[in-house]
């Protein structure tokens, strides 16, 4: 959340066939960057959320409601953030977007995870999908917060390809891991 506009950044990739594809990064708590200045305000003190989260739930649902989306680094509790998926999910649905959550095990469970066995933590985990579904968004567990920045990596490599492309061709990972 910002008091003015979320920080964002584009990233351009090339990938082999020529054309260009770009990518938006936004930063919901603000971003600092290390030689520019930013322009927005990061939020720091519980009354800036308060004061930006309306504003923030508007900006996001206006990007959600024609674009795929990718939730690294969030609890999925921020009112902000669930306010524009539920305003955006039918659109969602009837474009086909993507809408994918990743969640490291770690940062899910925390110190929970020592309270759940076998069976009850596969049920916190449904719950959490199911929850989750409500929204129309995916949510995939990586066991450690390393993978996280491998499953963007795929993401990254996916649309620089194009799906159908990516899916049955020789830049996907598993036929890459073969090649080492």
């Amino acid at each position: 959340n910002l008091l003015d506009d979320p920080d964002s950044a584009r990233v351009v990739l090339e990938p082999s066939g020529g054309s260009s594809v770009w990518i938006d990064y936004v930063f919901l708590h603000g971003y600092v960057p290390e030689k520019e200045a930013s322009t927005a305000h990061p939020v720091v003190a519980e009354e800036d959320y308060f004061r930006a989260r309306t504003a923030t739930a508007e900006w996001l649902s206006a990007r959600m409601k024609d674009h795929s989306v990718l939730i690294v680094g969030s609890s999925l509790t921020d009112p902000p953030l669930l306010t524009a998926l539920l305003d955006t999910k039918l659109e969602a649905e009837r474009l086909g977007l993507l809408r994918t959550a990743v969640l490291p095990l770690p940062s899910v469970l925390g110190e929970k995870a020592r309270d759940y066995e076998g069976r009850q933590l596969e049920k916190y985990l449904e719950a959490l999908v199911g929850r989750m579904a409500r929204f129309r968004v995916e949510v995939v567990f990586p066991d450690h917060f390393s993978q996280v920045g491998q499953f963007v990596n795929e993401v990254t490599v996916a649309v620089a390809e194009s799906p159908h492309t990516y899916i049955s061709g020789e830049s996907r990972y598993g036929k890459r891991l073969l090649r080492w």
